[in-house]
């Protein structure tokens, strides 16, 4: 192990040990819809901090803007069933900088802490999840079905 296969490692077990597990979780929402759950938190964590912080109302609007972008586009390349998802690759930079970013945000929170500061961190730590759960695979229909349907089909 070598210092270039680190980030890869450590992005993979995000992937596959905590993200992969919520979005099974839910299969009738699939990726795409766990990932749409977190950005609207995301949204409503932004907009909030910059109504409370009396922000331009500018900023609101590019929020609200870039939020409907990310939702539309949460389902675009959606990846075939039992395939791996083609966002695993091609967003791994940008899961990669927020997973250091996140970090950086909470620590600044804790130095100077106010109620406001409070939504910094919920913020990037909602947009994290939503960078590793739109790039979550999906589960094939088989597996999407509960071990009680699938036992009663049976007899």
């Amino acid at each position: 192990m070598n210092l270039t296969t680190i980030p890869r490692r450590i992005d993979d077990f995000a992937l596959d040990r905590i993200f992969q597990p919520i979005v099974d979780r839910f299969p009738d929402a699939g990726p795409a819809g766990v990932a749409r759950f977190f950005l609207t938190g995301t949204f409503f964590a932004d907009v909030a901090k910059n109504l409370i912080s009396k922000e331009s109302y500018l900023w609101i609007l590019a929020d609200f803007v870039g939020a409907a972008v990310l939702y539309l586009a949460a389902d675009s390349p959606a990846a075939r069933l039992g395939s791996r998802n083609a966002r695993r690759i091609t967003q791994f930079g940008w899961r990669l900088l927020f997973l250091v970013i996140t970090p950086a945000i909470f620590i600044g929170t804790f130095r100077s802490f106010t109620l406001l500061k409070l939504l910094n961190p919920a913020d990037a730590l909602l947009f994290l999840s939503y960078l590793y759960s739109v790039a979550c695979d999906r589960m094939p229909p088989r597996q999407t079905e509960s071990a009680w349907t699938r036992w009663s089909m049976a007899s």
